[in-house]
């Protein structure tokens, strides 16, 4: 289990750095700092929300209580969704751990 916490981790902290140096790029054009705060957004979102839950407007999203009980279940992913997108996205191996549960 404890490779699939490291894949994961990785793969967010590569994801995140690679916004992070577009963002502090000189070459970065201002009218692109928006294409990549969004870009950000939908890779975080993409990962751990509901696709349904995607479909609102980013100014609900922003407005909803990311910290209520309630809206947990109804907006993130269920674990073997969550684990197959990552079988998906990281590696394939996280589907040995779908196999498993």
């Amino acid at each position: 289990m404890f490779y699939y916490k490291i894949k994961f981790l990785a793969y967010i902290i590569s994801n995140l750095n690679t916004f992070n140096i577009i963002l502090q790029s000189p070459k970065l054009d201002i009218s692109q700092i928006k294409k990549q705060i969004n870009g950000c957004w939908n890779f975080i979102l993409d990962l751990l929300v509901k696709p349904e839950i995607l479909k609102k407007g980013k100014i609900e999203l922003l407005n909803l209580n990311w910290e209520d009980e309630n809206l947990s279940d109804n907006t993130f992913k269920a674990s073997h969704e969550f684990l197959s997108s990552l079988a998906t996205e990281v590696n394939s191996k996280y589907h040995s751990i779908l196999t498993k549960t």
